[in-house]
Parts: structure tokens; sequence; C-alpha cells
């Protein structure tokens, strides 16, 4: 009995510890969903009017821009918004997984992985990352129509940011073909720390 009580008292500090991990990972996602959803609501309030038939919302910006525009930024909010629901959603799941009391903490584990709670919570920052790429393709676009002045150094910025993610997201893929396809006998490189789920994508 001292033993198994050991056991299960283990397992339940390991469930514990992985939930608070979880929990703080999903905090921190939806601190930044929030104010980057208002952020986007704010673009939003005027872009919006551009749809809008009426003669006194006669815009300078061609029609199809303004849709375009429009879309980049719905769709940014919607991802924002689903990322904080998909977030709140979790944070349920893993409170009701440590008060859960109806059964083992071997078969709730395997209830975790059996039905993917940790991929799920990994593709909230994925829908973060896409939403904020999404904002600053409708800001670019904006920009370049109205002051190509303002628009190169946003622009030179935003593509240093799209390199970064390029990078980060394709160096697990390079390393990984370098390392079956090399030949020599040479040391192995570095672990690329670079995971994430787009990269396993």
């Amino acid at each position: 009995d001292t033993a198994a009580y050991k056991c299960s008292h283990v397992a339940q500090k390991y469930d514990e510890g992985v939930c608070k991990d979880w929990k703080e990972e999903i905090d921190t996602l939806l601190v930044f969903a929030g104010p980057f959803s208002a952020v986007a609501t704010a673009f939003l309030i005027d872009s919006y009017k551009w749809l809008l038939n009426t003669d006194s919302n006669a815009m300078f910006l061609p029609t199809q821009v303004q849709k375009r525009i429009n879309a980049y930024w719905f769709s940014c909010l919607l991802l924002a918004l689903s990322s904080a629901f998909i977030g709140i959603q979790c944070k349920q799941w893993l409170r009701e997984y440590i008060r859960d009391v109806g059964c083992s903490s071997k078969d709730a584990l395997y209830g975790l992985l059996t039905w993917k709670v940790e991929w799920i919570i990994s593709t909230i920052p994925l829908l973060l990352q896409v939403a904020l790429v999404l904002f600053f393709i409708g800001v670019l676009e904006l920009l370049w129509l109205l002051d190509k002045t303002v628009a190169v150094p946003f622009t030179i910025i935003v593509a240093f940011m799209v390199l970064f993610l390029s990078f980060t997201t394709l160096a697990p893929s390079i390393q990984y073909c370098y390392v079956i396809g090399r030949r020599s006998l040479a040391p192995l490189p570095p672990q690329c720390p670079y995971k994430s789920l787009q990269a396993w994508l």
C-alpha cells in the first residue's frame, strides 16, 4: 500500500506540474490576445465603414483594396478571439482534470493524450501568429496606398519578422534532413531548440 501510495503521489505531482505549465502558457497567451483583439477592433471601427455603401462614405481607396484590408483584419480579429475561446476551454478541462476523482491518474492522463488536449493547447499560439501576420498584411497594404515613405520602414520590419518566423519554422526540418543525409562521422550539431506546432506541420 505504501509503495502504491507513493507512486500515486508522484503521478499526481507530475500531473499537477504539467497542468500548471499548460495553464501558465495559456494565461500568457490570453494576456496577449486581449489587447491584440482591442487593437484589431480599433482598426476595424474605421475600416468597416469603407464597406458601407453610403454617399457620405466616399473613400479614396479602390473597392477591392477596401475589401481585402477588411478581410485581413476581420480574419485577424476572429483568430485572436478564437484563440482566447480555445484557451478558456482548455483551462476548464485542466481544472476538471486535476479535480477528477472518479478515475485513476493514469486513466485521466491517458484521456488527455488520447483526446489531443496538448495539441489543442499548442494551436493557440499558432492562431495568434497567423492573426498577427494577417494584421500586418492589412496594415502594409493600407500604408502602401497612403504613403510609401511610411510604408517602407514598416515593410522592412515586417519582412525581418517574417524571415525570423520562417527560419525558426524551417530550421528543425533542415537540421533533421542534414542529420539523416550526412555521410561523415563528424559530431552531430547541437539540437535545434526551435520546436513549435508550425515547425511540425
